[in-house]
């Protein structure tokens, strides 16, 4: 080989190291046809990005097995004096563990026919698993282990007061008002847009079922602060750009105030996918 066809060689050898250097800071891979471009050391922005691209994928996938785990804790304070005028569902609270698991093929299951991919997934109904932000994310990291990608987001702390101590009647609302104060809450809320807080929204629907049982608490005299704290998202995400794996956790703390006197209750979610693809 000639010295200039070698200098040529080398050139494109060192031309070819940058790029995959410059690259590589986003963890480039080709995987079959696919080039997944992962944002290792990469902007909190970008690992968002990515975060939501290959989470939301899930919900087109034409053949998938998703075992789903949620499991809720929560622990309640409450006065003495307070107990008696306090509905019993309000201060016994049983943990909740489930786990379902179900295979879709072109969205419908085959376990159970009335279960849909869109529906089985958070958000309910839409084609979205997560509308996460960068502005409600604290830190993200992506780093390469093995063939995988995992993506860790850290939620910022966020309050609850604009929404417990809303001036409208929350009680008296038709259900179609409360899902619209919901959904819009949820939308500006980091926790909502990760991922699903429809164990939260059910319990707050229980609630409000509580409060129609016979009370002599009047409902005006309380005061609520509190908040989601505590947000972690961990996804894997396969070579072939498939997530196969999300782990979603917070805690919520909320206190209740009447007069001089406080209720305290804290609670705490976790809700883990597995994500299982046809072979080849």
């Amino acid at each position: 080989m000639g010295m200039s066809k070698m200098k040529t060689r080398i050139a494109r050898l060192l031309l070819a190291a940058l790029l995959a250097i410059s690259v590589g800071g986003l963890g480039a891979q080709e995987a079959g046809d696919a080039i997944i471009n992962a944002p290792v050391g990469g902007s909190v922005t970008q690992i968002v990005a990515f975060y939501n691209q290959y989470a939301n994928a899930v919900k087109a996938a034409d053949s998938i097995t998703i075992v789903k785990y949620d499991a809720r804790e929560m622990a309640m304070e409450i006065p003495f004096v307070l107990r008696a005028l306090v509905p019993r569902a309000m201060r016994e609270y049983t943990p909740k563990q489930t786990t379902v698991t179900e295979t879709f093929i072109n969205g419908e299951g085959t376990n159970d026919a009335t279960r849909v991919l869109t529906g089985f997934l958070p958000v309910k109904g839409k084609l979205v698993v997560s509308q996460l932000r960068a502005s409600h994310v604290q830190s993200a990291n992506c780093v390469k282990r093995g063939d995988d990608w995992i993506v860790t987001i850290l939620l910022k702390d966020e309050p609850l007061d604009a929404m417990l101590n809303n001036p409208r009647d929350y009680e008296n609302m038709s259900e179609a008002e409360r899902e619209k104060l919901m959904n819009d809450f949820l939308f500006e809320s980091g926790y909502g847009s990760s991922m699903d807080l429809d164990i939260m929204g059910s319990e707050m629907q229980q609630e409000t079922e509580d409060r129609r049982q016979p009370s002599n608490i009047d409902t005006k005299l309380l005061k609520y602060e509190g908040g989601f704290r505590n947000g972690r998202i961990v996804a894997t995400i396969s070579q072939k750009g498939r997530l196969t794996s999300l782990t979603h956790s917070y805690n919520m703390n909320m206190n209740v105030s009447l007069l001089l006197m406080k209720m305290r209750m804290n609670s705490s979610l976790l809700q883990e996918y597995q994500f299982i693809y046809p072979a080849g």
